[in-house]
């Protein structure tokens, strides 16, 4: 960015405006000027809203919203896309929210169409297996109906992790989503001793019985609470945290299925998450 006193109209930038005398005592960065006028007018943030592919937007009553947190060896990213890619998901919208930062590149599954744009929020329509009302896996539940799948390419701005996760929940609720399933890394220098060697997968229930059964029924094991305080003591502001935090203040039911993580090849952890979630699909395991 050139660094440049920016022309604003004088209306922002007068005598008698704040802005305008913070304006003229410093010379700052284009867009964070930008920044302090959107705030200064608009204290309110949009919520979130999508930009349906088709002529109406999708149907999301009832349906399970599985949502990939930019968090530890960004597991969950991998593992949604490792889905989207082998699952013939339909993307069904584009996702917009002010609190995320921007980005577009080319189709991340198909390098054979390029200009086929990618974006911070997409949501897609998983293919799930059809196993009736009474899904099992064996004699394990499943989850039912409807399956969609939320990717982040980017992360929230920086401190709005609370605006984005309060959106996110408000936003699930007015589309009638029946509960979320919230797929992240987590941090494995803070395991004890005794969590080294053993299964690295781990879930959280937050007001969901179905996905916590599910879970169990799949062997995963729940989060330890001395893990969960350290590491919410550690990382409590960053996500997943925020989200779950969220969903449990507005009554959202919501599970937590997370892989042990160091940053690096995090390709085996997000195959891990992966198989487990087709495994709760009903279409068999990775």
């Amino acid at each position: 960015l050139a660094l440049a006193k920016p022309q604003i109209p004088g209306r922002y930038i007068g005598a008698r405006s704040s802005i305008g005398r913070r304006v003229s005592s410093c010379i700052v960065p284009r867009l964070s000027v930008l920044r302090w006028i959107y705030r200064e007018r608009s204290p309110v943030l949009r919520t979130m809203q999508i930009f349906p592919t088709a002529d109406s937007p999708p149907d999301l009553q009832g349906a399970t919203l599985i949502v990939a947190a930019v968090a530890q060896g960004n597991v969950g990213e991998l593992c949604v896309d490792l889905m989207i890619a082998n699952m013939g998901a339909t993307l069904v919208g584009v996702l917009e929210d002010e609190n995320v930062l921007a980005v577009a590149g080319n189709d991340a599954h198909d390098m054979s169409h390029p200009g086929t744009l990618s974006t911070a929020l997409e949501l897609y329509e998983l293919q799930a297996a059809d196993h009736g009302d009474n899904a099992t896996i064996g004699s394990a539940p499943a989850i039912v109906g409807r399956v969609f799948v939320m990717q982040q390419r980017a992360p929230a701005m920086l401190g709005r992790q609370s605006e984005f996760a309060e959106g996110v929940v408000e936003w699930a609720q007015s589309q009638g989503i029946g509960q979320l399933l919230v797929l992240s890394g987590l941090d494995a220098t803070l395991r004890r001793d005794r969590q080294i060697d053993g299964p690295l997968l781990r879930y959280l229930s937050s007001g969901s019985a179905e996905l916590a059964a599910a879970l169990e029924a799949q062997r995963v094991l729940q989060l330890e609470e001395e893990y969960l305080a350290e590491e919410r003591a550690a990382h409590g502001a960053l996500p997943p945290w925020p989200l779950l935090a969220a969903a449990a203040r507005r009554g959202c039911p919501a599970a937590l299925l997370g892989c042990f993580a160091a940053e690096g090849d995090n390709v085996p952890h997000a195959l891990q998450v992966a198989g487990c979630v087709l495994a709760l699909l009903g279409s068999g395991s990775a």
